[in-house]
């Protein structure tokens, strides 16, 4: 989806918004944040920083040297640029953020951003059996992933060994060990 709306793929757009009766705006700028990287930072970081300091120091964890050229003043400064109807600000994996207390002070801080901004876009994205925020503003809606088939995951396990493994016959001992594990397996949260 980042990388739908930074390309300007309109084909993909059009399409997954047909499929899903959601609209996005091509002119967005999307700021993709990690929520797993929250563990990173310290209770007192999340307490003394204001939202656009937290996504960038999210983005600079989840980024590192792609990301850390860019000083903070600079990255704050690029967002209060853009409308906020033209920020499209996405949290993958909620349900990654294991402690509780930073989790609250974390969704206290984006629903005072929110309540500033109420014409950014918020998407969130987690797993279907965990709670969804208390946010400031009402949801336009929600949505159920489809889960991955067996199939599904093969392909995944493939790729993703293709990108860590060096072309080599390791690689597809690798791949084909992995995915059957995976699909093996009688943890649901591992499928």
């Amino acid at each position: 989806m980042v990388l739908a709306i930074l390309n300007n793929d309109e084909s993909f757009l059009k399409k997954y918004s047909k499929e899903n009766g959601i609209y996005f705006n091509t002119e967005s700028m999307p700021i993709f944040v990690s929520c797993k990287n929250i563990a990173d930072l310290s209770k007192e970081e999340l307490n003394s920083l204001d939202f656009k300091q937290l996504m960038y120091k999210l983005c600079v964890l989840n980024f590192g040297a792609h990301f850390s050229e860019i000083m903070e003043a600079e990255f704050v400064g690029i967002i209060d640029i853009y409308e906020p109807q033209n920020i499209c600000v996405i949290l993958d994996g909620w349900d990654e953020i294991l402690d509780t207390e930073k989790g609250t002070i974390f969704c206290e801080k984006l629903n005072n951003y929110i309540e500033q901004y109420s014409m950014v876009d918020v998407i969130i994205t987690m797993r279907f059996s965990y709670v969804a925020p208390q946010l400031a503003q009402p949801y336009s809606g929600q949505y159920k992933i489809r889960p991955l088939s067996d199939a599904d995951i093969r392909e995944f396990c493939k790729k993703w060994c293709e990108i860590i493994f060096s072309p080599n016959q390791q690689r597809a001992k690798n791949y084909s060990l992995i995915s059957e594990q995976i699909l093996s397996s009688k943890d649901q949260q591992i499928k």
